[in-house]
């Protein structure tokens, strides 16, 4: 059989309506798939105030030099995932993120605002559909020279290290305790680094100590018969609602 081969378009045998309604699909396709999409990174350097994330894009590196503020908008499709990495701290770093709208679901609850001061530290969120969830950090870092009572301690949740310089009874409350962590398994350590005045120190928080027991003080820090304190430590993890108490030695938890 010879002659020019037959072909079909389907589109030109569509009935009435159904050419439209396909249209109408694919273009509701495409702009789901587009919208889906995050990729690649940029760099926030909070230089001209309130720096707002692109959700187009999957990372943002933060240059923090000195105060610098930066925001988590909302996201704009369920699964949509964001992630935030420190790649500069410079001039007594402090960078500032916001979370519009953070998960306060049991278990899944995040903070709202996150400090970043050290190089390397990174966290990422998961949008719900309606709220931004904690699904990964990586703290680094000490915060020195905390001071019970002085101290605000609210969105220092990235450092590894809290090192409190206790001076007489020293109580760190409200916004100078412990912040909660965000993701099962997160470790951080409570230190002391000096110890005068009949020293006392505490942080509340929410703890669960080495038999089980809840408790809401991480105390006696600084608690010693001897003049050095440097010792004094409790190693706790995040087990999604409080810090159980992995190590201690020289504080107690009540």
């Amino acid at each position: 059989m010879s002659g020019t081969p037959l072909s079909f378009n389907l589109v030109e045998h569509l009935l009435p309506g159904q050419r439209t309604l396909i249209d109408e699909y694919m273009a509701h396709d495409l702009a789901i798939s587009n919208a889906a999409v995050s990729y690649g990174s940029e760099t926030l350097t909070g230089a001209t105030g309130l720096i707002i994330a692109d959700l187009t894009k999957r990372t943002s590196n933060l240059s923090v030099t000195g105060a610098v503020a930066f925001t988590l908008p909302d996201g704009t499709y369920a699964g949509q995932e964001h992630e935030f990495v420190c790649t500069v701290a410079a001039s007594i770093p402090v960078g500032t993120l916001t979370v519009t709208t953070p998960e306060t679901a049991a278990g899944f609850v995040c903070g709202a605002v996150f400090v970043f001061n050290v190089v390397g530290q990174s966290i990422k969120f998961k949008w719900s559909g309606t709220k931004w969830r904690c699904i990964a950090k990586a703290r680094r870092g000490t915060l020195a020279g905390i001071v019970g009572g002085t101290t605000v301690l609210t969105g220092h949740s990235m450092v590894n290290n809290y090192v409190m310089a206790v001076d007489g009874t020293d109580a760190g409350t409200g916004e100078g305790g412990l912040p909660n962590g965000s993701v099962p398994g997160e470790r951080v350590t409570i230190t002391c680094s000096q110890a005068d005045n009949i020293p006392a120190g505490s942080l509340t928080g929410l703890y669960t100590n080495l038999l089980g027991t809840a408790a809401t003080i991480c105390g006696a820090i600084g608690v010693v018969a001897s003049a050095s304190v440097v010792g004094d430590i409790a190693v706790l993890e995040w087990n999604g609602a409080s810090w159980q108490a992995i190590y201690q030695a020289g504080v107690t938890f009540s």
